[in-house]
This record gives structure tokens, C-alpha cells and sequence, in this order.
């Protein structure tokens, strides 16, 4: 059985298996903390943008935060709900959310941001980022570098395969529109038989500068670049980079 879904949806299921070997999210949550504690502000109810299944949501959740996570994917947040029940979770994108009230610390991490493709749509977040942020508010995001959608994903082909999903994962990458175009096709085991997915992803190489720049055209200040939990400066083959600023 073959069946299209947007990104993240189809294989919400399988997601934390997927990419726990990619990411060290028990470390990226102790380099949150660090930087929270290094803002010298009491941090306390968190918004976390692009949540997907909860991942830093919960663990942050269970080191005492307030915590507040928007997806746009229902399955994902079906999946977060699941291993976190103290915090919200809500279906919003993250060019339009709402809150009820403001909050000390906005994140969105795991490039919640390269899916954002339209400078237009960009300023829309980040302005309501602002918007929603207590006066020294504290925002957290990260995404993958040029470099790393250009030059390691580029137009390469990856396969994976264990006993219970088997997935074809083709990228072409744009150069005059930066954007990565990966098309994934997953295959579930369901009993004895495979359930096929189809899902595109298209996601935007922004800028470095580019990005401050519009951080700072937002009314965000204190920018800090980096690009690992040791807060490393950006090297040419960094493969994520991470942004921390505060509102104004």
C-alpha cells in the first residue's frame, strides 16, 4: 500500500528511533540550560517550537521547565502527548502561532528554521517570537548549515534498512534558490506485509549573516553564534549552528 503525507507525518512512528543517532538531545538540553543559566534570567514557562514527538519538550519538562510545544505535524504531537503529559502541546505552524500569554524562553531547534523557505514567512516568526517573549525573553533556535545541505547531503542517496522500516532517501540541492529537496520513501513493517510512505521535505540554507541580520531588524539583541554544545566558533564545515539572543 502506497500513501503521500506532508513531512513528518507518515512516519511520526518510527521518527525517535530514526534520529537518535543523529542528535545527542540529552546534551543539546544541558547546552539549553547552560545558556539559560548564563542569561542570568529565571527561566521558567518555554515555548518549543517545530516540537515534533517532544523530544527536548519532555526532557526539558522533567528538569522542572513549564513547557509549551507548537508542531504543525498532528501525529508527531499524538506521539509527544504520549511520553509527556504535563505539558502543552499545540497544532499551530510556526509562521502563525498563538499563545495565551507571553513566556521567558522561546526555542526551536533541530532546524525547525530551514523548513522555512520565504524571507517573508521568516520575519513573521521571528517577529512573533518576540511578540511572545518577556522583556529579556530568551531565544534558542538552530539549523543546519549550508554546508551540510550542500555539500553532505547535496544530490546524494542514502538507504537504511532494519528489521522494521526500510527507507530511500534521494536530496537534490538547488544553488541559485538554496534549497534542499530530499524526497523520502519509508517502508513499515506491518506484520508480514510493508506499508510504503512517500514524503518531500524542502528545506532553505539561510545564511549566517543573513539571519542575524534579520534577528536584529526583529529588535533582538546579544547574538551568539556557535556551532556545538561547547559553543565552538562557526567553522566552514560546521554542520548546524546554533543562535542564542534576547528581546530587547
Amino acid at each position: 500500500m502506497k500513501e503521500m503525507t506532508n513531512a513528518y507525518s507518515g512516519f511520526a512512528g518510527v521518527y525517535d528511533e530514526l534520529i537518535k543517532a543523529d542528535i545527542n538531545y540529552d546534551g543539546l538540553c544541558d547546552m539549553i540550560e547552560q545558556l539559560f543559566h548564563k542569561s542570568g534570567r529565571k527561566i521558567n514557562l518555554v515555548a518549543d517550537l517545530a516540537c515534533g514527538t517532544g523530544l527536548v519538550t519532555s526532557r526539558l519538562a522533567k528538569r522542572g521547565y513549564d513547557m509549551i510545544g507548537i508542531d504543525c505535524s498532528v501525529e508527531m504531537l499524538d506521539l509527544a502527548r504520549k511520553k509527556d503529559e504535563q505539558s502543552l502541546y499545540l497544532n499551530q505552524d510556526i509562521t502563525g502561532f498563538e499563545l495565551y500569554g507571553t513566556v521567558d524562553a522561546v526555542l526551536c531547534m533541530t532546524d525547525g528554521y530551514n523548513y522555512i523557505t520565504e524571507t517573508d514567512s521568516l520575519l513573521k516568526s521571528l517577529r512573533l517570537v518576540r511578540q511572545y517573549l518577556n522583556p529579556g525573553g530568551v531565544f534558542i533556535f538552530d539549523i543546519s548549515s549550508r554546508f551540510k545541505l550542500c555539500e553532505l547531503l547535496g544530490n546524494n542517496t542514502f538507504v537504511y534498512d532494519d528489521e522494521s522500516v526500510y527507507y530511500t532517501w534521494e536530496n537534490t540541492y538547488e544553488e541559485e534558490e538554496e534549497l534542499s529537496i530530499s524526497e523520502i520513501t519509508f517502508f513499515l513493517r506491518e506484520g508480514s506485509l510493508y506499508r510504503r510512505i512517500d514524503e518531500e521535505h524542502i528545506q532553505r540554507a539561510w545564511d549566517q549573516a543573513f539571519l542575524q541580520s534579520m534577528l536584529e531588524k526583529c529588535g533582538f539583541c546579544k547574538i551568539k553564534i556557535f556551532s556545538d554544545f561547547g559553543f565552538s566558533p562557526v567553522r566552514f564545515d560546521s554542520e548546524r549552528i546554533y543562535f542564542y539572543c534576547e528581546k530587547e
